[in-house]
């Protein structure tokens, strides 16, 4: 029987009970932490809350956890990104906090991490893991995972700043509005992050995929598409091009 390996968690996107895909292990050893995790959650606020006078600075605190590069797990309370701060992006530093003291982290310090956040009033776990930069500039970033296995996706929010229809009419000097946009990458072992999106899908995927003939007949016939592709993704990882 295959485990499903793509994750449904987003920081932007509520999942229902109705998604066939369920959350799984990260890394090889997800399952032990969610449930460390969930006992954290249960068991209450074990951790001191960071002074702050002000409330909402106290909510973007969330329950999570860091994994170390040598593997070790310490719990504390991860600040979340949901407020869409520009000037704290939790994909490039982490900030983190164990019995009152306050630590940040940069992706090479870390393996990854993980908190817990509320989309729609329902609890969502969110996963980041420590990877290339897959854009132009090299480096290292806290990457979202979205499915783990031979077949990876991982992905990256930036912050756009828009000006408003009213500010370019008026001329008038009116704060832009901020932009969440979600990018997506896939990766097949350790090759390169090919980007996930809807123009050219079909060829990047076909490009992809080559040596796996069922995965370019579905391609084929739109059985796989843009709208789902982590259809493609799991049938990959259950063995389907072995």
């Amino acid at each position: 029987m295959c485990i499903d390996k793509c994750l449904s968690i987003s920081l932007y996107r509520n999942y229902n009970n109705t998604v066939p895909y369920k959350e799984v292990p990260y890394l090889n050893t997800m399952s032990r932490l969610t449930i460390m995790l969930l006992a954290l959650l249960l068991g209450g606020s074990l951790c001191a809350q960071p002074n702050s006078t002000d409330p909402d600075e106290a909510r973007r605190w969330k329950p999570g956890y860091i994994i170390s590069l040598h593997d070790d797990t310490v719990h504390g309370r991860i600040k979340d990104i949901r407020f869409l701060d520009v000037y704290y992006d939790y994909q490039r530093r982490v900030a983190f906090e164990s019995e009152g003291v306050i630590t940040e982290y940069v992706p090479v310090e870390l393996k990854g991490f993980a908190l817990q956040t509320e989309e729609a009033s329902k609890p969502v776990l969110m996963v980041l893991e420590s990877v290339s930069d897959p854009r132009e500039g090299g480096g290292h970033i806290f990457s979202r995972v979205f499915c783990t296995g031979a077949c990876k996706v991982y992905g990256y929010t930036v912050t756009l700043t828009r000006e408003s229809e009213a500010m370019i009419s008026s001329g008038k000097a009116i704060a832009p509005s901020l932009l969440a946009q979600e990018k997506k990458y896939i990766q097949l072992g350790h090759g390169d992050f090919i980007p996930l999106k809807f123009i050219g899908f079909k060829k990047s995927m076909r490009d992809l995929f080559t040596m796996c003939p069922v995965i370019l007949a579905r391609l084929e016939n739109k059985q796989y598409t843009y709208e789902n592709w982590q259809a493609m993704v799991h049938d990959y990882n259950c063995g389907i091009c072995k």
